[in-house]
């Protein structure tokens, strides 16, 4: 299904995180990330701090 494994480098961080802020997995104003252990066996994370957010992201992002 050739989706995107990569952030493009065009995506603005700042307002990509911003946009999530937004998302309906918001819960007490605090972003919750569904991970997967295994598959067939995720759960929702809600301890990741910005500053965690922001260096996954970067990681995420393609390379020039």
């Amino acid at each position: 299904a050739n989706l995107p494994r990569r952030i493009p480098s065009t995506i603005n961080l700042n307002e990509l995180i911003v946009l999530m802020n937004n998302d309906k997995k918001i819960q007490h104003n605090t972003l919750r990330f569904v991970l997967i252990k295994s598959i067939g066996n995720c759960y929702l994370e809600s301890k990741a701090s910005m500053t965690s957010l922001r260096m996954m992201l970067e990681h995420a992002t393609e390379k020039e």
